[in-house]
């Protein structure tokens, strides 16, 4: 009877008067309770794994689902952050045993019998860098979980250890598109254990998460996982989601590593054996990324597998699910003047330099980067021309000043990181009949800039 009324002691020591428990397919998960400012209650589960850890032989390999664990889950912190790709993008603790996801719901039981609308938050950051845990658990217990819908929130293999590729079947790329879709066939398998709805998911993301989200929308692997999307500034038909470099940055970085190997299963072999420390000195000594509108050394590619045909195709061949698009105004202010995201970003123009930014210098990023020789061939006079009148000569003030010509800089890197793209990607669905919503934001927070910011926008 004592040892009895000890492990119950024991229990709540450990667990709290907060703990919650679901049961899943895999086995008994422990989460916790968060109270909210309005007196609500929601269900907090952490560090949930959604495949085995990509780590030995599993790594450089698509996702293998978890197998069962005997003893219940301790669901109660974040697991660590996947390794980014250069060390300026490290948050903190990383790990390649990184492919854990969370779920924050709503402890009140849906009225709806099917359970609570689902949405799954795919985080931005090139590819490269990110994590779930930026996001926390409050904010989204605050905003999400007192309106009745559960939020999930998933990693992803990042840099080299999620997208590099030989370009042949042994290191086909993607596996960063492959973790995305273990992580959503996870909780459309188990989010009913957690009161949750598995036919009314929602994808959502921003940035490289919004180019995930339309992606997934389109490969016959994932698209049928999903009720419909949210895709914030970002599009599979960016020039950053789907590179045609990733090979041959793979090739430089495997000559680095001393694996540039004929033969790929070998290279593919001597990769596995390096530690994730040589792959960051690799990075450091080959380059973070690559000046141009291409700027991801490892990301997304159209492989032939997760992507079997052109994004075009696949949109005219994919279930016509609902779809919102969104832009934000002046995005690229976030590269070119405010200087986030430091291990991708080759287009920051630095403090220092604002002053003596001017008509040569804009002019020297579209012939140099946005209308290079090597692409337009004979017609590249007539592109530049046309590039130089719309972005630089285009209602010029008589009192042009640097200020103009970083709010032009940024307006044209905008555009053709994130604006045509996205909307390209809303043409498209738009004729072939998908039901799509589209939204601009053109507000900006002036509390979110210096006062001397030359460039302020959404």
């Amino acid at each position: 009877m004592r040892g009895l009324v000890f492990c119950a002691l024991y229990v709540g020591f450990v667990f709290g008067t907060n703990a919650v428990t679901v049961n899943t397919i895999y086995g008994q998960i422990n989460g916790f309770n968060y109270n909210t400012a309005d007196g609500r209650t929601a269900n907090i589960f952490l560090g949930i794994p959604f495949a085995k850890p990509p780590i030995g032989e599993l790594r450089f390999e698509k996702p293998e689902v978890p197998g069962p664990w005997k003893e219940p889950l301790d669901a109660t912190k974040f697991a660590p952050s996947c390794t980014p790709h250069h060390r300026s993008g490290i948050p903190g603790e990383h790990s390649e045993d990184c492919l854990y996801l969370n779920v924050i719901a709503p402890a009140e039981e849906s009225k709806n019998p099917a359970g609570h609308p689902v949405m799954v938050w795919v985080h931005g950051g090139g590819y490269c860098v990110g994590t779930a845990k930026t996001y926390g658990y409050k904010n989204i217990s605050e905003n999400f979980a007192t309106r009745n819908v559960i939020v999930v929130t998933i990693q992803y293999r990042l840099g080299p250890f999620g997208w590099l590729s030989s370009g042949d079947s042994v290191l086909p790329g993607n596996l960063g598109y492959w973790d995305q879709r273990a992580a959503i066939r996870f909780v459309k398998e188990n989010i009913a254990s957690f009161g949750g709805d598995p036919n009314r998911i929602t994808l959502f993301g921003l940035s490289a998460g919004g180019g995930s989200v339309s992606s997934l929308s389109l490969s016959p692997h994932s698209r049928d996982l999903f009720a419909q999307t949210i895709e914030m500034s970002g599009s599979a038909f960016a020039p950053w989601a789907a590179s045609d470099s990733i090979v041959q940055s793979t090739l430089e970085l495997a000559l680095e590593l001393d694996c540039q190997i004929a033969d790929s299963k070998e290279m593919k072999r001597c990769l596995k054996s390096k530690t994730s420390d040589e792959f960051l000195d690799a990075v450091d000594a080959t380059g973070a990324a690559q000046r141009g509108l291409n700027i991801l050394k490892f990301g997304p590619w159209i492989d032939g597998d997760f992507f079997p045909e052109d994004f075009e195709k696949l949109v005219e061949d994919s279930p016509k699910k609902p779809t919102i698009i969104g832009l934000v105004n002046k995005e690229s202010a976030f590269f070119t003047t405010e200087g986030n995201l430091k291990p991708i970003n080759k287009l920051l123009v630095k403090p220092e330099d604002y002053a003596n930014y001017g008509e040569d210098d804009l002019i020297e990023f579209i012939n140099g980067v946005i209308a290079p020789e090597a692409i337009f061939g004979q017609q590249t006079t007539e592109v530049r021309n046309r590039f130089v009148q719309h972005y630089v000569k285009r209602d010029e003030p008589d009192d042009k000043n640097y200020e103009f010509y970083l709010n032009r800089y940024t307006e044209l890197v905008s555009d053709a990181l994130f604006n045509i793209p996205c909307l390209r990607m809303k043409n498209a669905k738009v004729a072939d009949g998908w039901p799509v919503w589209f939204y601009f934001n053109d507000h900006h927070n002036v509390g979110a800039f210096k006062d001397n910011a030359p460039v302020k926008g959404e």
